[in-house]
């Protein structure tokens, strides 16, 4: 793991990494969208197709409409340009559960941790992330303590956090 200054989509182009990771809330329209519209989440939502939207939301929609029940990481992949041969992964990682919602650092921590399996499982997968909770999240008064708590449990992951 490693910290980065900058924008994560500028920050993954540069480094050539194998895909994103995006702090996220659990709210599905009745269209089945994940909501997306600030923050990192719209940042991703405005760099990749709508379909990663649309297959976001149907991957984590378990009842009708609205807050789900948490699934702390969800991922799709898409083809990579340069590489069709090799996936580009984007993943939501659960930090709130509705987007007007602050941070939540218990599930926080839960996502972080289904991450960082999924990172041990795929060791060779470059994987860039913005900092959770520190922007809309409402922990910007707590990044160290944030720091921390990401570097205790991704330390040995191929990720690069980004800071804005």
């Amino acid at each position: 793991m490693e910290w980065r200054n900058g924008d994560m989509i500028d920050v993954c182009r540069e480094v050539g990494a194998n895909g994103v990771v995006f702090t996220a809330n659990s709210v599905v329209t009745t269209s089945d969208y994940l909501v997306m519209g600030a923050g990192a989440a719209q940042r991703v939502r405005d760099a990749f197709p709508s379909s990663v939207q649309k297959a976001l939301g149907s991957q984590i929609k378990q009842v009708k409409h609205g807050v789900q029940p948490d699934y702390y990481l969800a991922g799709v992949t898409l083809p990579m340009a340069n590489k069709p041969d090799s996936p580009f992964y984007i993943f939501a990682l659960q930090v709130k559960r509705h987007y007007a919602a602050p941070g939540d650092l218990a599930l926080t921590v839960e996502s972080l941790e289904s991450l960082n399996r999924w990172c041990k499982a795929n060791p060779d997968v470059k994987l860039v992330m913005n900092c959770p909770l520190i922007g809309l999240g409402g922990f910007a008064s707590q990044i160290d303590k944030v720091k921390s708590i990401v570097e205790g449990i991704l330390s040995d992951a191929n990720v690069i956090v980004t800071v804005l």
